[in-house]
């Protein structure tokens, strides 16, 4: 592990929160029926098989869980080196997606990358577990949230 990636985990595990320092109630059964579950990387929703291989074992076991709490099939994996091709794709992504993002800490440039995703005004909801980071794009979350989560 590179200095800047022990800097960025140790501020990740000062800032990240528990289910009990969350107020939203999407976020709150998120955490609950995502994060806690003991997902099973051999069940992997089928329009991300592929790309998944690209994902450390307890991230792939994630995508089983928010698959099955999320609208099926409204899971997309993006590379944080893709930064520019994502973000020229976002505009046009289904409400009920869910992008899952990658290594947005192994480098500086990629954590300014995931800055510039989650920014992004179209992300109403972005949740960062360190290794990835979820955007979500629901419309009827009313104003935009950012959560930094223990996963």
């Amino acid at each position: 592990m590179s200095i800047y990636s022990l800097t960025q985990y140790i501020k990740y595990r000062l800032k990240a929160k528990t289910r009990h320092g969350v107020h939203s109630p999407f976020v709150y059964g998120f955490i609950e029926k995502v994060l806690h579950q003991k997902g099973n990387s051999d069940n992997i929703p089928l329009s991300v098989k592929e790309d998944a291989s690209l994902l450390q074992n307890k991230y792939r076991c994630l995508l089983t869980s928010i698959d099955n709490y999320c609208e099926p099939s409204a899971i997309h994996i993006a590379l944080i080196t893709n930064v520019t091709k994502l973000a020229e794709q976002i505009p046009h992504l289904n409400s009920n997606a869910v992008v899952v993002v990658t290594a947005i800490y192994s480098s500086p440039a990629n954590a300014a990358a995931w800055i510039q995703l989650h920014s992004d005004a179209h992300v109403k909801l972005s949740i960062d577990i360190y290794g990835a980071g979820l955007l979500f794009f629901k419309k009827e979350f009313k104003e935009k949230q950012h959560f930094v989560l223990k996963y």
